[in-house]
């Protein structure tokens, strides 16, 4: 249904390259942005691990210049729980600093991620960040921005971290 999706590395970075189509026969339509409402699956599987907020996030950096937002976080995220599914109004990339994530992208295989290693998020596709490994995953998201547009449209509902607090973001 989707064309295989290219790999490319350069030096310690993956970058999936190539996404033009996006499907998903659970949603609903009605968002305020354009994307689905509600939706469960990823290419028709619901992505390993519990939908959950980060352990902990910290914000690098939040510029605003000519109409473009620079946004920089650094988050932990517990092993397998994951991002809820949710949809980037322009492309970022997420770089691991340590432990494991893979990525979930409509009309793509999953592709993981270790320590120094970076995957590529499209904008417009569904997708969820998981928590691949079995120690805590701290990364770094960085996405550009046209000013006043959220960075992350959630369409899946987040469950508590046992044993802490979810007050954090997705």
């Amino acid at each position: 249904m989707f064309p295989e999706m290219p790999r490319l590395v350069v030096g310690a970075c993956l970058i999936l390259v190539g996404v033009t189509a996006c499907s998903s026969s659970d949603s609903t339509s009605g968002g305020a942005s354009g994307q689905p409402t509600a939706l469960t699956m990823i290419n028709g599987e619901v992505p390993p691990g519990t939908p959950t907020s980060m352990i902990s996030e910290v914000t690098l950096l939040d510029v605003t210049e000519d109409g473009r937002t620079t946004f920089i976080r650094r988050g932990t995220r517990a092993p397998d729980t994951r991002s809820p599914i949710h949809f980037h109004p322009s492309g970022g990339s997420t770089c691991v600093e340590s432990g494991q994530m893979t990525l979930y992208l409509e009309g793509a295989e999953p592709l993981t991620a270790g320590a120094g290693e970076c995957y590529w998020m499209p904008a417009g596709l569904p997708m969820s960040g998981y928590n691949s490994g079995d120690t805590d995953a701290v990364f770094i998201d960085s996405l550009t921005l046209p000013e006043g547009t959220s960075y992350f449209d959630a369409v899946e509902q987040v469950q508590p971290i046992p044993g802490h607090d979810g007050h954090s973001s997705p």
